[in-house]
């Protein structure tokens, strides 16, 4: 895999701050890959990005991209709810 580290390192940052349930849905993505680069103890799932191909952490990337849409838009349905509610004192 071509992927530098920063990348990488960037990569999961993000995932480190998602909900159990979306880094549950980065780790279905990751094995479908068919390669073992992860491993799972009591402590947690331990993932090796450097062995995922491009392949995966292309799909992880639009994941992300896809969950960071979805909170711009969330953000700004509230916010346009918040207006409403301001304009007709609620």
């Amino acid at each position: 895999m071509n992927m530098d580290i920063k990348t990488l390192e960037s990569l999961v940052k993000k995932i480190e701050s998602y909900s159990k349930s979306e880094q549950i849905r980065i780790l279905t993505i990751i094995s479908e890959d068919n390669v073992s680069s992860f491993s799972e103890n009591t402590n947690g799932t331990f993932i090796k990005m450097e062995e995922l191909s491009e392949v995966t952490i292309n799909k992880i990337q639009k994941y992300i991209e896809y969950t960071e849409q979805n909170e711009k838009n969330i953000c700004r349905v509230e916010s346009e709810i918040n207006e409403i509610k301001k304009d007709l004192n609620i």
